[in-house]
């Protein structure tokens, strides 16, 4: 079900926190943001900031977060749970991937994924912080993927995409406070 009126207030949505949250149920719950220029990421440098709550992390592949094209060559940044992990994931049809993993509990957390450079455009950095805590990071060779070209691609709260163009992945919990920045965030921001 789509959750669209003005405010995104149907009945999966509960004010008991101070600000709204989204409740999804994990069958066909999903919120897909409009493709605006605001939105592309391009190869630039970024962070994604979400407070969720996933009562059964041990169910595989629930995605909290993600940014895909369509298609057979498709490229994806997502943040997800997989039995009882929790993932900052960048990769490509083409099988050029990386991503930072960490051990999640039950119940509210705040997730915070990096994506930085050398200045120079050749390295790509990744950084996860999970409720306030550097938790991992990798460097790669590989320089950022540019994804502002691609005509289908779109974020997606609370599932991803599939390369036939499928939602899948649907993410059993609540979602709250998704923010995107155009820069890093360093760990005293966070």
């Amino acid at each position: 079900n789509y959750i669209t009126n003005e405010q995104g207030r149907q009945d999966h949505v509960a004010n008991t926190l101070p600000s709204p949250y989204y409740r999804f149920d994990g069958a066909d719950d999903y919120v897909d943001l409009a493709r605006t220029a605001d939105l592309l990421i391009g190869a630039q440098k970024f962070t994604l900031s979400v407070w969720f709550n996933c009562e059964d992390v041990s169910v595989a592949n629930q995605t909290i977060l993600s940014f895909h094209n369509l298609g057979a060559a498709y490229h994806t940044i997502k943040i997800y749970i997989s039995s009882s992990t929790i993932y900052w994931y960048t990769g490509q049809a083409a099988g050029d991937s990386r991503s930072v993993s960490a051990s999640v509990t039950p119940g509210w957390h705040h997730i915070v994924g990096v994506r930085s450079d050398d200045d120079a455009g050749d390295l790509e950095s990744l950084k996860m912080y999970l409720d306030g805590v550097e938790v991992g990071s990798e460097i790669t060779d590989a320089a950022p993927e540019d994804l502002t070209n691609h005509s289908t691609a779109r974020w997606t709260i609370g599932a991803a995409y599939n390369n036939h163009g499928t939602r899948s992945r649907l993410f059993n919990g609540q979602i709250r406070d998704v923010k995107i920045f155009p820069s890093v965030l360093t760990a005293p921001d966070v």
